[in-house]
């Protein structure tokens, strides 16, 4: 006994190209998302390094002292290199005997300058 191949068994080929197609689509938005993704993470472990270099300045600032009112910057050094640091000290009105102090800390990605900042009274 033999069987006869029918002319509807099977897959046309615009079948085929019509789910490659949907395929291709859907395989390039996972690679997107996945892209989109990894610069997310890369931005938050910028921000998070960035506020841990200003707390350990407003720290430096508590243990050192304030050299008056103005605005200090620099660059941090070693594994920090691609951070910078400016501090503001000013005295807010009516309050003579208590500094502001702003600790900015910037870092660059891509072509946007960003930055974290820690404020605090001393």
């Amino acid at each position: 006994m033999s069987k006869k191949a029918s002319a509807d068994s099977g897959f046309s080929l615009l079948e085929v190209m019509v789910a490659l197609a949907v395929l291709s689509i859907a395989l390039v938005a996972v690679v997107r998302s996945q892209a989109s993704g990894m610069d997310a993470l890369q931005e938050a472990r910028r921000r998070t390094e960035a506020t841990w270099l200003a707390q350990m300045k407003m720290s430096e600032l508590r243990a050192e002292g304030l050299g008056g009112s103005g605005t200090v910057n620099g660059t941090f050094e070693d594994d920090w290199s691609g951070y910078e640091w400016e501090v503001k000290v000013s005295v807010p009105p009516g309050l003579g005997w208590v500094n502001r102090v702003a600790v900015r800390v910037y870092w660059k990605q891509g072509e946007r300058r960003h930055y974290v900042e820690l404020a605090g009274y001393m």
